[in-house]
C-alpha cells in the first residue's frame, strides 16, 4: 500500500513522470498572482516616492558652534535647525506620516499565497502533482478607505500643531530680545547712576575733610552709591539668565558661547509690521488653532458619516 504524502513546499521535489502534463499554464499563472500584489504595492507607494510625505527634520547640530553676532533673524534660523522645543512637534508629524503610510498599504487587501505539492500521489489520477491557492482574510475596503482619510486628517492636525509649537517658539524669541534690548539700556543707565553716586560721595567725603560737612551726609551718599551697585548687580544677573534662556531656546549647550546682536531690537523683531493694519479677519485666517479646529470637526462629520454608510452596508 503507498500513502498519499502532501507537503507544502516552494517547488518540485521530484521530475513529473512520463505522460504527464504540468504545463506551463500552472506556472503563469503562478507567476502573475505573485506579481498582482507586488505591482499595486508600487502604485499605492508611489506619491510617498514622488516626494506627498513632508521631509524629514534634520537632527539637532549640537556640536556646531555659532561664531559672530547673532541677530533676531539668525536666532529664529538657528532654533529652527537646532531647538529642542521644535523636536517632540516634529517627531509627531513624522509618526503621523508613517500611519497615514500604514493605511495606504492597508487599502490592498492580505492575500496568504500556498502551495501544495504531492509527492506521492495514487497511481492513475491525472490531476497535476500541485494545487495553487490563495486565501484572504476579512477585508472590508469601505473600512480601510474612512481610516485612510481619517490618518490624512490626523497628519494635517499634527502638521498645523508643529507650526504651533514654532509659531509660539517664534514668538518667545523675539520677546526675548525685546528684554534683552531693554536690560542692555537699563544697564546703561544704571551705570551712569553708579557714576553719579561716586561722585557725590567722593564730594561729601571732601566737604567733611575740610569741615563743612557732617559724617551723616558721607553716610547717606555712601548708601545711595550700595543702592545702585546692587541694583546694577541685579540687571547684570537678569541679563546672565536671559541669555542663558536665549541659548536653551536657540539650542545651544551652557558651555558653548554666543554673541547677541541685540541693536535696535524692535525693528529687527517687528520689521514692517504697521499695527494699524491688522484686523481680525486676518488673525482668524493665520490662526494655527483656528485651523487645527476647523479640521477636527471635518474629522467629526466624516466619522458620523462613515459609521452610516458602514451600518448601511454591514452584512
Amino acid at each position: 500500500m503507498k500513502n498519499n504524502l502532501r507537503g507544502a513546499a516552494g517547488g518540485s521535489l521530484t521530475k513529473p513522470r512520463p505522460g504527464e502534463k504540468c504545463g506551463l499554464t500552472g506556472e503563469k499563472l503562478f507567476l502573475f498572482l505573485l506579481f498582482v500584489p507586488l505591482a499595486i504595492l508600487c502604485v499605492v507607494s508611489a506619491p510617498a516616492a514622488l516626494g506627498e510625505e513632508a521631509p524629514q527634520a534634520a537632527a539637532p547640530q549640537e556640536a556646531e558652534a555659532v561664531t559672530g553676532p547673532v541677530n533676531y533673524d539668525r536666532a529664529v534660523r538657528l532654533a529652527l535647525r537646532r531647538s529642542p522645543f521644535f523636536l517632540k512637534s516634529s517627531l509627531e508629524v513624522e509618526i503621523k506620516h508613517l500611519d497615514e503610510t500604514d493605511s495606504k498599504f492597508d487599502m490592498v487587501p492580505k492575500v496568504t499565497f500556498r502551495t501544495q505539492y504531492y509527492v506521492n500521489r495514487p497511481e492513475g489520477s491525472a490531476n497535476r502533482p500541485y494545487t495553487l491557492s490563495f486565501v484572504s482574510s476579512g477585508y472590508n475596503p469601505l473600512e480601510s478607505y474612512f481610516t485612510l482619510q481619517a490618518k490624512k486628517l490626523f497628519t494635517q492636525i499634527a502638521v498645523l500643531a508643529h507650526m504651533q509649537v514654532v509659531s509660539e517658539g517664534i514668538q518667545k524669541l523675539g520677546r526675548m530680545f525685546l528684554e534683552m534690548e531693554t536690560l542692555l539700556a537699563a544697564a546703561a543707565r544704571q551705570q551712569n547712576f553708579v557714576d553719579l553716586a561716586r561722585q557725590n560721595l567722593d564730594y561729601f567725603q571732601n566737604k567733611e575733610k575740610i569741615g563743612s560737612g557732617t559724617s551723616l551726609e558721607v553716610k547717606v551718599a555712601a548708601q545711595e552709591l550700595a543702592a545702585a551697585k546692587a541694583e546694577q548687580e541685579r540687571i547684570a544677573v537678569s541679563r546672565k539668565r536671559l541669555h542663558e534662556r536665549i541659548k536653551a531656546v536657540i539650542g545651544l549647550k551652557p558651555e558653548q558661547t554666543l554673541e547677541l546682536d541685540c541693536q535696535d531690537a524692535r525693528r529687527q523683531v517687528m520689521g514692517g509690521f504697521d499695527p494699524a493694519s491688522a484686523s481680525l479677519d486676518e488673525a482668524k485666517r493665520r490662526s494655527n488653532l483656528l485651523k487645527i479646529a476647523a479640521v477636527q470637526y471635518h474629522y467629526g462629520q466624516g466619522q458620523v458619516a462613515a459609521h452610516g454608510v458602514l451600518w448601511r452596508h454591514h452584512p
